[in-house]
């Protein structure tokens, strides 16, 4: 499928004739607005760590008793969910009546605890707390430990990083493929993602498909915050080394780190998607391309192309009406964590209320400046300032979430 018979790449399937930047872009205005849309801005946390056994990754049984005694230590109310080895995801209710959860994002020796949405920087943190210390006491319980830091000190090539489930497998598939199709004989680093960990953010109630100025500001804001959250002594511990090792796997793929080099669009999107790595088995003849790039389309509905799909911006617009940020790496503690999530939830804040259309870098040198701009050192104390004001004019105290970046 993904060649002509002449060995030749097929024809392009988002070629401006055929409509299909278009209808997806449609189809993704239809999803955004069928769901249920915020009233007011809203803050949540992904936050990923390592299982470890001494300096070794948690084996399978080792994370099989993790996750058993998280579940055994659960408040009313939680859910498990089993899979073909065992318990795999945990879901603690909230008082809300929605669920912060814990599960498995690199079987079995990395996790990730997914906080709900919150409004207040003070709620998020209570919950990432209850989260986080109940992964601390499992771990302790089964002799294993539960670590915060951006990455794994292992090669790649050893078998215990080994993809474990089907997920697992496509994702590396893929990945291999896509370096294939760039002549790259050695595709070790394909498997680069088991020993990487982040910090994530999704910041929602920003109806940003209504108003694209604002993923634009979001990425001339981004370059100035690339020193803050660093993590000194690991190797994937600076925002951009981490990226590189992203950019090593897929170099060439639109929607890959700061993608954005122009005013953000809902077609300038969907264009990208089209041309980025499809992610399927053995069995997919089209995993690892672009569908741009096929003869013809393998899927039956939109969904499943956006199910495939991957989009690997540091900063991603979800289909269910987040904007993700995706740039910082694994922080060390819970005190770090939420100044990361404060950064972001008051960049966002900024930005919807065009605090600073006036005092911003142009796109195309932000784009410059994130992959290879000025150290990072430079810590941008006047936009600190700025964002500190922002929290502070809501009167719930979290300005104070920035003030380990601020001078006396």
């Amino acid at each position: 499928m993904p060649h002509t018979d002449n060995g030749q790449r097929a024809r392009s399937v988002a070629s401006p004739g055929d409509g299909r930047v278009q209808a997806l872009v449609e189809r993704i205005h239809a999803n955004l607005e069928a769901h249920p849309r915020q009233d007011a801005p809203t803050v949540g946390v992904e936050h990923e760590l390592f299982l470890l056994k001494g300096l070794c990754p948690a084996s399978i049984d080792e994370a099989n008793a993790f996750f058993e005694c998280v579940a055994a230590h659960a408040p009313a109310g939680a859910n498990t969910i089993e899979g073909r080895r065992g318990v795999e995801r945990i879901e603690l209710l909230r008082a809300d009546g929605r669920y912060t959860v814990i599960k498995f994002e690199y079987e079995p020796h990395l996790i990730e605890v997914a906080s709900t949405w919150h409004r207040s920087l003070t709620s998020l943190e209570v919950d990432l707390q209850d989260a986080l210390l109940r992964v601390e006491d499992a771990a302790k319980d089964v002799g294993l430990l539960a670590s915060s830091r951006p990455s794994l000190d292992l090669p790649l090539n050893d078998e215990r990083l080994a993809p474990t489930t089907d997920r697992l497998r496509a994702l590396e598939h893929s990945r291999v493929v896509a370096m294939q199709r760039r002549l790259r004989r050695d595709t070790t680093a394909a498997r680069f993602t088991a020993t990487m960990a982040a910090t994530q953010v999704q910041v929602g109630g920003l109806d940003w498909w209504r108003t694209p100025s604002i993923l634009t500001d979001l990425h001339r804001l981004e370059p100035e915050f690339m020193g803050l959250t660093h993590v000194p002594g690991f190797a994937c511990g600076e925002p951009r080394s981490r990226w590189k090792a992203y950019r090593d796997v897929f170099e060439g793929m639109p929607l890959l780190g700061h993608a954005l080099d122009r005013s953000w669009s809902m077609e300038w999107w969907a264009a990208g998607l089209l041309a980025s790595p499809l992610v399927g088995g053995p069995d997919a003849p089209w995993a690892g391309w672009p569908a741009s790039e096929l003869s013809a389309w393998p899927f039956a509905a939109w969904e499943d192309f956006l199910h495939a799909v991957r989009d690997l911006q540091a900063i991603r617009p979800r289909l269910f009406g987040t904007v993700e940020f995706r740039s910082d790496p694994a922080q060390p503690d819970l005190g770090t964590i939420m100044s990361v999530a404060a950064l972001r939830f008051a960049s966002c804040l900024a930005v919807h209320a065009s605090a600073f259309e006036d005092d911003l870098p142009s796109i195309s040198e932000a784009h410059s400046s994130w992959w290879s701009g000025p150290p990072s050192e430079c810590v941008p104390e006047k936009r600190l300032t700025q964002l500190a004001r922002v929290l502070g004019s809501r009167g719930l105290r979290e300005e104070r979430y920035l003030r380990r970046w601020l001078s006396p």
